[in-house]
């Protein structure tokens, strides 16, 4: 299967088992990192992927694993997160790419510092060892910075893994721990026996099991819509860059970045996410407002 991103090859189980206790439909790091913990419990578990481990989204994220900007009802969560990614690569025996690089978010004006400033405040209540910088501070952090910053919120206990190896690295311990990882074998429908559910349907058979995890990411409200379930998902794309060889940090006005690991900076467009408006997508939309900003027209719908 040809993929725009090189993923870390994985080859998939030839045959599907008869039963299971639980199917985790969807092989992107969500169902892979699922199936690695329950089959490390002892948890029998099958995973059907209908491409390839980590083939979507999962090879196209960011690879951040931040604690930094997030709603303080979840910086609990987050924190234990990093944790375990901290300890990833010993538990999996395998490279995820992991590192502690920290992550910066920039301030441009006052109004960058007073989000910021304030969600600093926030964080430093759950004892988050966040940093407001100042402009003269930003700079030495990134040498040749410029394009009027006057400050920024920098986490140095954040980290990133690298997107086209941690999913797959997690699929290698899954299996070696006892998970099932079948690809190239999409899910087609549950099946339920007397309100409860009794398999999952696949393009290669069908699995006993009396418990399923949807992971599929962007085409998890496609099938649960299927079940007639009511899953209020909504498609943003973002843009994100790669920059190697860069000896000074860009000129162009970004929101957070990655210090440069193995000589590589991770910076993102600022500000900026889009969606487009189709009959589909349009009631999450309007139920995700006013907090989603609408895309401009040339991406909405004929």
């Amino acid at each position: 299967m040809s993929l725009s991103i090189p993923v870390a090859p994985f080859e998939g189980d030839a045959t599907l088992l008869a039963n299971v206790d639980v199917v985790v439909i969807g092989g992107g790091i969500i169902g892979i990192s699922t199936a690695l913990t329950l089959a490390e419990r002892g948890v029998s578990v099958a995973v059907v992927e209908k491409g390839v481990v980590a083939g979507e989204q999962s090879a196209r994220n960011w690879g951040w694993t931040r604690q930094m900007g997030r709603d303080p009802a979840e910086i609990p969560l987050t924190m234990a997160s990093l944790k375990l990614w901290s300890q990833m690569n010993e538990r999996t025996g395998e490279e995820t790419g992991w590192r502690r690089s920290g992550i910066t978010y920039l301030c441009y004006n006052k109004r960058d510092l007073e989000i910021w400033g304030g969600w600093y405040e926030k964080g430093k209540a759950y004892g988050l060892q966040s940093e407001m910088l100042t402009g003269p501070q930003v700079e030495a952090l990134l040498p040749g910075s410029s394009g009027g910053l006057i400050g920024g919120l920098h986490t140095p206990s954040d980290g990133r893994a690298e997107p086209t190896l941690a999913a797959v690295a997690m699929a290698k311990a899954a299996r070696r721990a006892g998970a099932h990882i079948i690809t190239q074998c999409a899910a087609r429908g549950i099946e339920q026996s007397a309100g409860k559910v009794s398999g999952v349907v696949t393009e290669k058979g069908r699995i006993g099991c009396s418990s399923v995890v949807l992971a599929g990411g962007v085409w998890s409200r496609l099938f649960a819509g299927n079940l007639g379930i009511d899953f209020p998902q909504l498609k943003v794309m973002g843009t994100v860059a790669r920059v190697t060889g860069a000896r000074a940090f860009p000129t162009c006005r970004l929101a957070p970045v990655t210090l440069p690991t193995a000589s590589a900076w991770m910076a993102i467009t600022r500000w900026r996410s889009e969606t487009p408006i189709s009959p589909r997508s349009y009631p999450t939309v309007s139920g995700c407002l006013p907090n989603t900003c609408l895309p401009s027209s040339r991406h909405g719908a004929s």
